[in-house]
This record gives C-alpha cells, sequence and structure tokens, in this order.
C-alpha cells in the first residue's frame, strides 16, 4: 500500500490481526513494551474484549469536514462488524447490522473506509461495502456471488484499483478487483496453490504482491509469498520463508521492506507473536519471537506498532525499539 494504511480485519476462531501501512519505519527484533491498548487510549480501541483479530487504515473521517482519522475494525463478541474511528480529540464506534463469522478487513479507497467481511451464516458469502457518516447501515454494500469463505478476507489498493482476495472452502485463493468499489470484475482462482488461512495483500515497489501459509509443494505452513498481476501469482518470483506460522499474517511495507507478523506455530495454543521482514538484495530475515507476546489468533502491523488480541481478550501493542 502507499502512503496511508489498509488493513485487514477478519473473524473466527482461528482469526488473524491483519494490517497494512505505507509507514517508512522497519520493524526490529526488540520489543520496547507490550501494554494494553486500553490503557494507553483514553478512550480505548475497543470497549470491552474480543477474540477476534483487527484492521486498521487512515482515512478521510466518517464526518464531511474533519481532518483524516484513524480507524480500527473488529468483530464484537455479538459478531457485528465494529469500526472505530480515533479522531484528534473523541474517539467513536460505529456498529454495523452486518454480523461475520470471520474477522473482517478494512481499506481505504477513494477517501471512504470500505469493508469486506464474510457472513455468519451459511455460506458465509463475501459481502463488501463503505461507511458513510456513523450510519450502522454499509453504502453501496454487495454481496460476491457464488463466493464463501471459511476465513477472513483482505483488501488492498494498487494502480487506483481495489483488490479483495480470499480463501474457498476448498482452501483455494481468489482475487478480485474493483475500479469503483461497487462493480467487481476479472476474478481469479489460483488453482496451483492452497492456503490455510485467508490471504494478505499489500503494494510493494509498483507491484501487488500476495502472501499467504501455504498447503502444497512440500511447503505446508510456511510463508509464502509472490505478486499478482495479469489474473496470476508469478510463480517466476515466489518467496518461501523459513518461518513457519499458525494464523493469517500481518502483511505490510516499513523502510522499503516486506515486513511480516503472525502467530507462530507453536505447541498449546497459545504461541508467541513473531515477525519477519524481506528485502529484495538481502533475502527473507527471521526477527524472532517477542517476549511476552501471546496470542490465539493473527497479528496486524501498523505504524512501527504490532497489534493483537492478547490472551486475555485485551487489544495489545507493542512498540518495537
Amino acid at each position: 500500500m502507499k502512503t496511508g494504511k489498509v488493513l485487514f480485519v477478519l473473524v473466527g476462531m482461528g482469526i488473524v490481526l491483519s494490517l497494512a501501512t505505507f509507514s517508512p519505519l522497519r520493524v526490529h527484533a526488540a520489543v520496547r513494551n507490550v501494554t494494553k491498548v486500553s490503557a494507553v487510549k483514553p478512550h480505548g480501541i475497543v470497549n470491552g474484549t474480543t477474540f477476534y483479530g483487527m484492521s486498521a487504515t487512515y482515512c478521510a473521517s466518517l464526518v464531511p469536514g474533519d481532518i483524516p482519522s484513524f480507524f480500527y475494525a473488529y468483530l464484537g463478541t455479538d459478531y457485528h462488524l465494529n469500526l472505530v474511528e480515533e479522531g484528534p480529540i473523541l474517539s467513536t464506534t460505529t456498529t454495523f447490522t452486518d454480523t461475520s463469522l470471520n474477522e473482517p478487513a478494512i481499506g481505504c479507497f477513494q477517501n471512504r473506509v470500505y469493508v469486506a467481511f464474510t457472513g455468519q451464516s451459511s455460506p458465509h458469502s463475501l459481502g463488501i461495502g463503505y461507511a458513510v457518516n456513523r450510519s450502522s447501515t454499509l453504502a453501496n454494500r454487495v454481496t460476491i456471488p457464488a463466493q464463501s469463505s471459511p476465513s477472513r478476507p483482505a483488501l488492498a489498493v494498487h494502480n487506483n484499483v481495489l483488490y479483495a482476495a480470499w480463501r474457498s472452502d476448498q482452501n483455494v485463493m481468489t482475487i478480485e478487483e474493483s475500479g469503483n468499489g461497487t462493480s467487481w470484475v476479472r476474478r481469479t482462482v489460483i488453482n496451483h496453490d492452497r492456503t490455510f488461512f485467508g490471504p494478505s495483500l499489500a503494494e510493494y515497489n509498483g507491484s501487488l504482491w500476495v502472501a499467504f501459509v501455504g498447503m502444497d509443494n512440500g511447503n505446508e505452513g510456511h510463508i509464502n509469498f509472490a505478486t499478482y498481476s495479469d489474473g496470476n501469482i508469478n510463480l517466476g518470483n515466489r518467496q518461501v520463508a523459513s518461518d513457519y506460522a499458525a494464523s493469517s499474517l500481518g502483511f505490510d511495507v516499513y523502510n522499503n521492506a516486506l515486513n511480516f507478523a503472525f502467530r507462530g506455530a507453536g505447541g498449546g495454543g497459545v504461541t508467541q507473536v513473531y515477525t519477519g521482514s524481506w528485502l529484495p538484495n538481502l533475502g527473507y530475515t527471521r526477527n524472532g519471537a517477542f517476549s511476552g507476546a501471546n496470542t490465539y489468533v493473527g497479528v496486524a502491523l501498523q505504524g512501527g506498532q504490532c497489534y493483537f488480541t492478547g490472551t486475555d481478550g485485551h487489544i495489545n501493542q507493542v512498540t518495537f525499539s
């Protein structure tokens, strides 16, 4: 993503925090501190607790004329989609009438906060719309025909086009694009790769990148990433990281590098937060785990910060040195 921040939010018990940003910051291996967001934010990012992931983005305020704001999205314990606008003075929460089985994704496209989610009821169809005037109803809400997903979707903007990606019930990735946020065209089904979790998207060095936790080709559980163009994942520049992940990926760009944050594939159900980074001339670097940062679900990257739902259900913020 470019000069702003696009994130994805998803829902479900195997859920992931996923964020994308355009800040020129680099994630480093040392953790300065781990704090409860509610103890840092005067209004709190989430009013209460959640065992689901979250997503965030910078975008135009929902109140016309206000300066741009920072947005968080998450799934409430009642399965309703929630969007928090952290303004310069006040924090306001919009609860949408839509419910979801999995974490939602959000992204800023044409100065609007778009929300993508999978329906709570079977067949878990994919819905996309944008927030307006803090209404509880998403504007221009559409359902992508004949598509469903058991995982969180992803959103990203590349060359003024909004892209959505998701994992099918058969673990196959699908990518679709829209030039206006309403009409979705050029559906691409990636048959040669399956994934354990929903894929992630990010724009990097003028290309759209797809990252996912692979199931095939001897790379089961490994982080895979490659560029996407002309309706295909470009296998010629596909990278397979040495790290394993047990969640969807926080996928972002800092300091001209692709960065990853994820729940590690540890045992016992409570696993640590890990990060890694990739540069074309250096390859993939394993940054390792962060002491004291544990989650049941996925992880998000945002502006040099890592956000995740702790094992107590609170949103945690990790600051990197």
